[in-house]
């Protein structure tokens, strides 16, 4: 599709988004793979004064991640591991580059955190705790959404014949979520359980 065509849809909306004062958020997958296509919707967006948000996991050229930052509203981050060992096991990808990105997000006072809670994976202490003071030290975060892993993709991945990898992965319970949340509130975050 072309950005008039998306526009196109997107303007459908826009009673919805003056009502709620909501607007469009970009997310993926990684909508910064598509860089140039994603600051075209974003211009086009400020242009008609439609609010934006990119989601993302912060895995970009620098470059393409600042000039993404200057279009946008707004930036919900996911961080993962802060291990550069663990997040390159479990994501495929060194995360240095995403952590610098990270700063400059913080920096601009446009990022909210959103945590991925993956039993075993994302939610043992040390990587909790090192995220969140992390982000503390940043300084211009307010808000954390903690995100409980759950297990509805693996029907989708069984339809399209592809490996499910997180396969027997236990969904984080109400208690445990209370619990980071708790944690992490003790920070002085808002903190939103849910996606």
């Amino acid at each position: 599709m072309t950005v008039p065509e998306v526009m196109a849809t997107i303007e459908k909306d826009i009673i919805f988004y003056d009502d709620s004062g909501g607007g469009v958020t970009f997310s993926g997958g990684e909508p910064l793979l598509q860089p140039e296509f994603l600051f075209g919707l974003l211009a086009a967006c400020r242009q008609r004064d439609i609010h934006t948000l990119i989601d993302t996991s912060g895995h970009a050229r620098p470059d393409l991640f600042q000039k993404a930052l200057r279009l946008t509203d707004g930036v919900l981050f996911d961080l993962k591991c802060l291990d550069a060992t663990e997040h390159e096991k479990y994501t495929g990808v060194n995360n240095e580059l995403i952590l610098t990105n990270f700063k400059t997000a913080a920096a601009s006072g446009k990022v909210q955190v959103r945590l991925p809670v993956i039993p075993g994976i994302t939610d043992h202490l040390r990587n909790i705790e090192g995220l969140v003071e992390m982000v503390a030290a940043a300084g211009s975060v307010k808000r954390f959404d903690l995100l409980p892993y759950h297990g509805t993709a693996a029907a989708k991945y069984r339809r399209l014949g592809l490996e499910y990898r997180m396969d027997g992965t236990a969904e984080p319970t109400c208690e445990q979520m209370r619990e980071l949340q708790e944690r992490i509130e003790g920070y002085g975050f808002a903190v939103h359980v849910g996606g």
